[in-house]
Protein backbone atom coordinates (compact mmCIF):
# COMPACT_ATOMS: atom_id res chain seq x y z
CA UNK A 1 0.00 0.00 0.00
CA UNK A 2 2.48 2.57 1.06
CA UNK A 3 4.67 1.58 -2.32
CA UNK A 4 1.67 2.56 -4.24
CA UNK A 5 0.61 5.46 -2.94
CA UNK A 6 3.65 6.93 -1.35
CA UNK A 7 6.99 5.49 -2.87
CA UNK A 8 5.73 5.13 -6.50
CA UNK A 9 4.41 8.92 -6.81
CA UNK A 10 8.09 10.06 -5.39
CA UNK A 11 10.30 7.69 -8.14
CA UNK A 12 8.29 8.85 -10.52
CA UNK A 13 9.08 12.67 -9.65
CA UNK A 14 12.03 12.31 -9.52
CA UNK A 15 12.16 10.25 -13.11
CA UNK A 16 10.18 13.65 -14.35
CA UNK A 17 12.55 16.36 -12.29
CA UNK A 18 15.89 14.34 -13.97
CA UNK A 19 13.77 14.30 -17.38
CA UNK A 20 13.17 17.88 -17.76
CA UNK A 21 16.33 19.44 -16.36
CA UNK A 22 18.46 17.23 -18.42
CA UNK A 23 15.51 18.50 -21.42
CA UNK A 24 15.93 22.14 -19.99
CA UNK A 25 12.17 22.41 -19.63
CA UNK A 26 10.01 23.43 -17.02
CA UNK A 27 6.99 21.21 -16.58
CA UNK A 28 4.00 20.39 -14.28
CA UNK A 29 3.91 17.39 -11.89
CA UNK A 30 0.74 16.74 -10.58
CA UNK A 31 0.10 14.74 -7.62
CA UNK A 32 -2.85 12.69 -5.69
CA UNK A 33 -3.30 12.86 -2.48
CA UNK A 34 -6.62 12.32 -0.71
CA UNK A 35 -8.81 13.77 1.78
CA UNK A 36 -7.91 11.10 4.14
CA UNK A 37 -4.53 12.80 4.78
CA UNK A 38 -6.60 15.40 6.34
CA UNK A 39 -8.21 12.49 8.83
CA UNK A 40 -7.36 9.88 11.04
CA UNK A 41 -8.72 6.52 10.97
CA UNK A 42 -7.59 3.03 12.20
CA UNK A 43 -9.48 1.38 9.38
CA UNK A 44 -7.46 2.96 6.51
CA UNK A 45 -4.52 3.34 8.73
CA UNK A 46 -2.01 3.17 5.83
CA UNK A 47 -3.23 4.20 3.46
CA UNK A 48 -3.78 7.96 5.48
CA UNK A 49 -0.19 7.76 6.27
CA UNK A 50 0.52 7.67 2.60
CA UNK A 51 -1.82 10.22 1.59
CA UNK A 52 -0.51 12.79 4.33
CA UNK A 53 3.04 11.88 2.78
CA UNK A 54 2.52 12.72 -0.71
CA UNK A 55 0.37 16.38 0.64
CA UNK A 56 3.56 17.25 2.97
CA UNK A 57 5.95 15.70 -0.52
CA UNK A 58 4.28 18.44 -2.75
CA UNK A 59 4.35 21.26 -0.29
CA UNK A 60 7.89 20.83 0.28
CA UNK A 61 8.38 20.01 -3.41
CA UNK A 62 7.28 23.50 -4.13
CA UNK A 63 10.43 25.56 -3.70
CA UNK A 64 11.97 23.99 -7.46
CA UNK A 65 9.09 26.07 -9.26
CA UNK A 66 11.39 28.91 -8.06
CA UNK A 67 15.07 27.05 -8.53
CA UNK A 68 13.66 25.35 -11.90
CA UNK A 69 10.57 26.39 -13.32
CA UNK A 70 8.95 22.46 -12.61
CA UNK A 71 5.80 23.26 -10.66
CA UNK A 72 4.92 20.50 -8.20
CA UNK A 73 0.94 20.58 -7.08
CA UNK A 74 -1.59 18.18 -5.74
CA UNK A 75 -5.55 16.93 -5.41
CA UNK A 76 -7.13 15.57 -2.43
CA UNK A 77 -10.00 13.75 -4.01
CA UNK A 78 -12.84 12.39 -1.35
CA UNK A 79 -14.39 9.18 -1.81
CA UNK A 80 -14.41 8.75 -6.00
CA UNK A 81 -16.61 6.33 -7.71
CA UNK A 82 -13.85 3.66 -8.67
CA UNK A 83 -14.01 -0.50 -8.74
CA UNK A 84 -13.29 -0.71 -5.03
CA UNK A 85 -16.46 0.48 -4.22
CA UNK A 86 -18.01 -0.69 -7.81
CA UNK A 87 -17.10 -3.98 -7.68
CA UNK A 88 -16.93 -4.25 -3.38
CA UNK A 89 -20.57 -2.73 -2.70
CA UNK A 90 -19.30 -4.63 1.01
CA UNK A 91 -17.44 -1.28 1.40
CA UNK A 92 -20.11 1.37 1.41
CA UNK A 93 -20.87 0.18 5.25
CA UNK A 94 -17.78 2.11 5.96
CA UNK A 95 -19.51 4.96 4.20
CA UNK A 96 -21.90 7.73 5.59
CA UNK A 97 -25.15 7.99 3.99
CA UNK A 98 -25.49 11.44 5.19
CA UNK A 99 -21.80 13.21 5.04
CA UNK A 100 -20.21 10.79 2.22
CA UNK A 101 -21.09 10.63 -1.34
CA UNK A 102 -18.90 9.37 -4.48
CA UNK A 103 -17.31 11.38 -7.05
CA UNK A 104 -17.03 10.76 -10.41
CA UNK A 105 -13.51 10.53 -11.87
CA UNK A 106 -14.15 13.62 -14.15
CA UNK A 107 -14.19 15.74 -11.45
CA UNK A 108 -11.10 14.65 -9.68
CA UNK A 109 -9.76 15.08 -13.43
CA UNK A 110 -10.92 18.42 -13.58
CA UNK A 111 -9.62 19.92 -10.61
CA UNK A 112 -6.23 18.16 -11.41
CA UNK A 113 -6.24 20.61 -14.65
CA UNK A 114 -7.19 23.64 -12.99
CA UNK A 115 -4.49 23.29 -10.14
CA UNK A 116 -1.90 22.89 -12.62
CA UNK A 117 -2.71 25.08 -14.82
CA UNK A 118 -4.29 28.24 -13.23
CA UNK A 119 -2.00 30.05 -11.29
CA UNK A 120 -4.30 31.36 -8.97
CA UNK A 121 -2.77 28.19 -7.44
CA UNK A 122 0.96 28.00 -6.19
CA UNK A 123 3.19 25.47 -6.28
CA UNK A 124 2.73 23.34 -3.67
CA UNK A 125 -1.06 23.48 -3.74
CA UNK A 126 -3.26 20.51 -2.52
CA UNK A 127 -6.39 21.34 -3.63
CA UNK A 128 -9.43 19.67 -1.97
CA UNK A 129 -12.08 17.77 -4.23
CA UNK A 130 -15.06 16.53 -2.14
CA UNK A 131 -17.97 18.30 -3.55
CA UNK A 132 -20.37 17.02 -6.11
CA UNK A 133 -20.77 20.78 -7.68
CA UNK A 134 -16.85 21.65 -8.43
CA UNK A 135 -16.52 23.62 -5.11
CA UNK A 136 -13.14 22.97 -4.62
CA UNK A 137 -10.52 24.36 -1.94
CA UNK A 138 -7.02 24.92 -1.04
CA UNK A 139 -5.96 22.93 2.35
CA UNK A 140 -4.28 25.10 4.46
CA UNK A 141 -0.82 23.23 5.97
CA UNK A 142 -1.97 24.86 9.29
CA UNK A 143 -5.43 24.94 11.22
CA UNK A 144 -7.12 23.28 8.46
CA UNK A 145 -10.94 22.77 9.11
CA UNK A 146 -10.60 19.48 7.15
CA UNK A 147 -13.07 18.17 4.61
Amino acid sequence: LLDINLVSQIKMTRLAVSKMLAAGKPGIIPHVSSTGAQKASIIMLLYQVAKSGISSFVRCMAELHSISGIRVVGVAPGITELPLFTDHPEVLRYLDPVKDHLLDPEAVGRAMMVVATNPKYPPGTILEVADINDNWRQVNILNDPGP
